[in-house]
């Protein structure tokens, strides 16, 4: 196996990891000078040690990174992208936005290319396509996002984030351009999985694929009552037809959503839903296809948690990071119909921070779920079946106890 161990097994990609190598050479050079060799990481041997494993651990993470991007479920990046292609799956790619700048620059003075103004709410940063002549009062400049995805509201990109000799004020009298974000790493993953259940002899897996692998559809869920009676889609909720199928999606074009419906499901049974799109068929009679778009429904969550003695947490970075954890998983994970857990909420919380010693910087006390800030409790949150929870940054509500 040699001095550092790295390969394939019966249980996938095994190798040393920095520490272990760090170890390994350590007592390998010991062995050789004797053990009164000082290797500390601040003598110069004990740096050149230091460089010799990280350039051992550098390649085994990359011949690890080779290794896990030939699979869906742990490759990241252009290595998903390029995976995903060979079963027909493009990784969507977003678009920059645009926006308008109310600019006042100075008579005569010139704003060069590259001049970057700042959303004082989101951070999103724009910047000037073109050189703008000042005439000392307002003009409309437009700016190009730095950002796939960018989006802000009316009156907010008013700050100048590199001061530039004669650019005096800034502001957006209209919103930016609405565009789509470059899609996730997640979210290809679930229509990569969507797209190879397509064949399989389950046609409730036929529904995901279809539709999921339809241009710019979003978070999909699909509910069915194969009985011959009424049945609850969800306990005490909405009562399903027989034989029926509920699909639920929070964004999508309705024909391509109601041929894939269509085109997947059996004969006999009923589609339900509130959106309805006409289908026609080999022979151009008409069929109606029904679906719910999800109901979006902001939440609130506190979290009240102490911090560990000594753990190093810092309240301002640490609860931040608390918070961006959080909006990345209700942006990924969440799904129509889906309840929010109090254990999901406070696993995210109480892992999200590590400190110093390598162990989770605080104890989560309790979390608390609810619609309004007056409705907290510390009970999971349910949501109708045509619900899907959304969370802002300003609902989270952090409050550290002694």
């Amino acid at each position: 196996m040699g001095l550092i161990s790295i390969g394939i097994d019966e249980a996938g990609f095994f190798r040393d990891r920095l520490a272990t190598i760090l170890s390994k050479l350590k007592a390998r050079i010991a062995g050789i000078y004797g053990e009164d060799i000082n290797l500390d990481p601040e003598t110069f041997d004990g740096q050149l040690v230091g460089v010799y494993a990280e350039g051992a651990d550098d390649l085994g993470q990359a011949i690890e990174d080779t290794y896990n991007g030939r699979n869906p479920d742990t490759a990241t990046g252009q290595n998903l992208t390029s995976t995903c292609r060979l079963n027909g799956v493009n990784r969507e790619v977003g678009a920059f936005s645009y926006v308008n700048e109310s600019m006042v620059i100075a008579s005569g003075a010139t704003v060069p290319t590259g001049t970057k103004v700042q959303d004082e709410d989101t951070g999103s940063i724009y910047e000037t396509q073109a050189p703008a002549v000042g005439t000392g009062a307002a003009q409309l400049v437009t700016c190009k996002a730095l950002v796939k995805g960018s989006y802000s509201a009316s009156g907010k990109v008013t700050k100048i984030v590199n001061p530039t000799y004669g650019l005096l004020s800034v502001t957006n009298p209209e919103p930016s351009s609405t565009v789509s974000p470059e899609e996730s790493d997640e979210r290809l993953r679930i229509r990569r999985n969507q797209s190879t259940a397509a064949p399989t002899a389950g046609y409730l897996d036929s529904i995901y694929a279809g539709v999921g692998a339809t241009p710019g559809i979003g978070k999909l869920r699909v509910r069915e009552n194969d009985t011959g009676t009424y049945a609850d889609i969800k306990a005490g909720d909405q009562a399903l037809a027989p034989h029926s199928i509920a699909v639920v999606v929070t964004a999508g074009s309705a024909s391509d959503i109601g041929a894939a419906i269509y085109a997947r499901k059996p004969p006999g049974v009923m589609s339900v839903g509130t959106s309805e799109v006409v289908v026609s068929d080999s022979l151009g009679v008409p069929h109606t296809m029904r679906y719910t778009v999800a109901t979006e429904v902001e939440i609130y969550i506190r979290i009240t948690y102490r911090e560990r003695p000594g753990a190093g947490f810092g309240s301002e970075g640490g609860e931040a990071a608390i918070k961006t954890a959080l909006l990345a998983w209700f942006d990924e994970k969440q799904l129509p119909s889906d309840d929010v857990y109090k254990g999901w909420v406070e696993a995210i919380a109480q892992n999200t921070v590590t400190g110093l010693d390598g162990l989770p910087a605080i104890i989560v006390e309790d979390v608390e779920l609810g619609l309004t800030e007056g409705t907290l409790a510390s009970a999971n949150l349910g949501l109708a079946w045509n619900e899907i929870a959304i969370l802002v940054e300003e609902k989270i509500l952090m409050e550290k106890v002694a």
